[in-house]
């Protein structure tokens, strides 16, 4: 019995205590007209490392949205 209590025990560690936390950065793309951007290149950089996280357009909306991203600080840049 003490056996399986110790495996449950360790799996529900491995579960709870191995998680790696991750954010969302998001957000909308307009001139300062508030025309939005639709398909605007934009890149997200973790500043830490200098690597690229995510990169990608923004959507018909001008919305765009870097999903798990590590726990870090970030730029982002927007070209059209």
């Amino acid at each position: 019995m003490k056996t399986y209590l110790v495996i449950l025990f360790c799996l529900l560690a491995r579960t709870v205590f191995g998680q790696v936390l991750t954010g969302v950065i998001s957000g909308t793309i307009t001139e300062a007209s508030v025309t939005i951007i639709p398909g605007a290149a934009v890149t997200i950089v973790n500043e830490g490392t200098g690597v690229t996280a995510w990169r990608g357009p923004t959507n018909v909306s001008g919305i765009y949205r870097g999903p798990s991203l590590p726990v870090g600080r970030y730029k982002v840049i927007v070209e059209l």
